[in-house]
């Protein structure tokens, strides 16, 4: 299920765009399709930045593989609650369009404690 603050786009290199699940106050599964020409599996580059800055604060490399449909789906974390991230994919030169999401706040879990 894609979370109501991702944003969905779509290029011909990304048949599905990019989106998001899993959303936590500290990390989020981002994920992408890619439209393969005869290859069995693919490299990517993938790309994380806070809002307003231009250096990412996470990236890496991932595969898509025949067998998953090139299906990609990365689990980002070291994010922050409540703050808003671009992300976007890289496939042999190809920038995916840029998805967005946005952390939830933390929730502060209180324990109860009873008087005996």
């Amino acid at each position: 299920m894609q979370h109501k603050d991702c944003g969905m786009n779509w290029s011909a290199g990304f048949p599905d765009g990019v989106g998001c699940e899993a959303v936590g106050p500290h990390a989020a599964l981002i994920t992408t399709r890619v439209r393969a020409a005869n290859e069995r599996i693919c490299g990517l580059l993938w790309e994380v930045h806070a809002e307003g800055e231009r250096e990412p604060l996470r990236y890496g490399l991932c595969l898509a593989r025949a067998e998953d449909n090139f299906r990609v789906r990365v689990q980002v974390t070291g994010l922050v609650p409540g703050h808003r991230y671009h992300f976007q994919f890289t496939l042999d030169g190809e920038v995916s369009p840029v998805g967005s999401l946005r952390t939830p706040e933390r929730v502060e879990v209180r324990s109860q404690h009873r008087a005996a």
